[in-house]
């Protein structure tokens, strides 16, 4: 019987190595290609998500005010727009939010009245731009919304002489209930007498009362898991700071191989009938805050600085622009009149053409005393006036002011909105 050898056929030990090898290669070459992407990938998606929360708070923000007839926004701090500080023109004294919300609606409803001639009701709406924590414990860029009812108060107006010019008065307004910080300047002759009115005998400041919402949250808590928001009022460039610029800036790391971007002011970017808010979001997490108080030196003069904000990537920007809707309709003035009482000091001088005792008495008998704007001085009287008639700030519906700061080593950048909404004011 014939024996066959059979040889069984396979890999070899050293094949098999060279294959493995072979492999190894490829495989490090499709990850090198596979890597990349994946960065890119991952960069875009977080570029995207952060995006879309910028976009969500400007659009909340832009719906909000949209249909305001009036808003005064404070920066830093509420602050006294009939008080500028001594050493800064451009800076008033810090008040309260309650003083700065009576303060609003003095200013644009004072005399206002419905149509059965009640003082004029409604809610004033305050938006908190919280910059920093300050608040509650939430990361910063928290938003937080309180509404107030209030009723409208009601001066009394009368004329100051100009000290340095004795041709040109200013109107002034009055009330009886005016503390210290809040004092407008005495009348030049104090009231005699009262004339009866629809709120009493008083010639006092609106009256407000916080609803339910305080300090209410208004922006998803979502938003805030892994980011914080840095609000600013203006039109801002958001610019790359180059790498071969790093060295000129504090508080950067030059090794790293994500990049700066700086946030630089192009212009004021308010006006009467619109405003512009810059939003950036920024990574603000277990990896650190990515927002930095930087100072740049300029390399030709150390004695040159700046104080600038750096963000550090991943960070996106927006610009809202809001446009007040219904100030842009004020070309006809009736959408902007509110009917309201008028009231004037009588004359304080005596009228010296009277003859007779009684003649004398019948035309001075209102001199230095509280009257009604009519001719007779005797009935209210109602006029529909528009906000430049009641001596509102310039007679604008939006305004702006910012507070000097308590620590101008460290002063707040919160920004605060006070505004209305004519469908929450009760004329009928």
């Amino acid at each position: 019987m014939k024996i066959r050898n059979t040889v069984k056929k396979g890999f070899t030990l050293i094949e098999l190595i060279i294959v493995l090898a072979i492999f190894s290669i490829i495989m490090v070459l499709v990850m090198s290609f596979i890597d990349p992407v994946s960065r890119v990938m991952t960069k875009t998606s977080v570029r995207e998500r952060t995006a879309s929360y910028v976009d969500n708070i400007g659009e909340y923000l832009e719906k909000s005010m949209r249909y305001a007839q009036y808003v005064r926004v404070f920066e830093g701090d509420f602050s006294d727009r009939k008080k500028a500080d001594s050493t800064d023109s451009s800076l008033n004294i810090k008040t309260t939010e309650e003083k700065a919300v009576i303060q609003f609606v003095d200013d644009y409803f004072d005399g206002a009245i419905d149509s059965s001639g009640n003082p004029l009701t409604g809610k004033v709406h305050v938006l908190k731009l919280c910059n920093d924590n300050t608040i509650g414990s939430d990361k910063p860029g928290s938003i937080y919304e309180t509404i107030y009812d209030f009723t409208a108060g009601m001066s009394v107006v009368y004329q100051v002489e100009n000290p340095t010019d004795h041709s040109m008065t200013y109107t002034r307004r009055w009330f009886d209930d005016d503390e210290p910080e809040m004092q407008e300047p005495v009348p030049p002759a104090s009231p005699a007498g009262y004339i009866p009115a629809p709120i009493g005998n008083e010639f006092r400041h609106s009256t407000i009362t916080a609803t339910s919402v305080v300090n209410q949250p208004v922006i998803n808590p979502e938003h805030f898991v892994n980011y914080s928001y840095y609000y600013r009022i203006g039109y801002f460039n958001f610019n790359p700071v180059p790498a071969s610029k790093l060295s000129e800036y504090s508080g950067v790391d030059e090794t790293t191989d994500k990049f700066y971007s700086r946030l630089d002011l192009e212009r004021t970017g308010y006006g009467s009938q619109s405003f512009s808010l810059c939003t950036v979001a920024y990574q603000n997490d277990k990896k650190g805050n990515n927002m930095i108080d930087s100072t740049r030196t300029d390399p030709t003069d150390s004695t040159l600085t700046e104080n600038v904000k750096l963000f550090l990537s991943p960070a996106y920007m927006n610009m809202t622009g809001t446009s007040l809707i219904n100030q842009k309709l004020l070309s006809d003035t009736k959408r902007a009149e509110i009917f309201r009482y008028e009231r004037v000091i009588g004359p304080d001088v005596i009228d010296t053409t009277a003859v007779t005792d009684e003649e004398k008495a019948e035309k001075n008998k209102y001199a230095g005393q509280v009257v009604w704007a009519d001719d007779a001085h005797t009935i209210p009287k109602m006029k529909a006036l528009n906000i430049t008639d009641v001596d509102a700030p310039i007679g604008e519906a939006f305004t702006h002011y910012v507070a000097k700061p308590d620590d101008p080593d460290n002063p707040s950048e919160n920004i605060y909105f006070i505004y209305v909404i004519p469908s929450e004011v009760t004329v009928e």
